[in-house]
């Protein structure tokens, strides 16, 4: 494990000013939808050909508005699609940000429980040589490493 890859700090107003704009953002995006598992197994994914295919159907559709079925309603498809190309470019962007974060977020973690680990085996040792305070602060953190017993039901 590469030890010490960031070294940085994140000033709470800074912290409270990021969670702010995103909740901003948020609120500029006021048709936004939580899909509940089973809705988002349910309904067609769209991807680069899927992309391609509506695209082409849409173009179609507007040169030949003669053989729209009354089902598909032109100027809501229009609509679907010029949303559906705006949020993939929002997501890109989103999804890059995010990515860091977390990257961001695995790395100190890791480093932080390193750094935990270290202290634990120095308060081990210390605990086993009757070191004063030692043994209450190992029984203390020991309590991560008890397996969790599960019952079945």
């Amino acid at each position: 494990m590469i030890k010490n890859i960031i070294d940085a700090e994140l000033p709470v107003e800074v912290e409270d000013q990021v969670v702010q704009t995103i909740r901003n953002m948020e609120s500029n995006f006021p048709f936004l939808l939580a899909l509940n598992p089973e809705d988002r197994q349910a309904i067609p994914k769209i991807g680069k050909r899927s992309l391609d295919f509506v695209e082409r159907s849409l173009m179609h559709a507007k040169e030949n508005k003669n053989l729209v079925p009354p089902l598909v309603n032109l100027d809501e498809f229009d609509r679907d699609y010029k949303l559906m190309v705006q949020l993939r470019r929002v997501l890109s962007v989103a999804e890059s940000f995010t990515r860091k974060i977390k990257d961001t977020y695995m790395a100190v973690g890791s480093e932080a429980y390193e750094s935990s680990r270290d202290f634990y085996d120095y308060i081990k040792r210390g605990a086993s040589r009757n070191e004063m305070g030692c043994e209450e602060i190992r029984r203390d953190l020991a309590a991560r490493f008890k397996k969790q017993l599960t019952t079945e039901e």
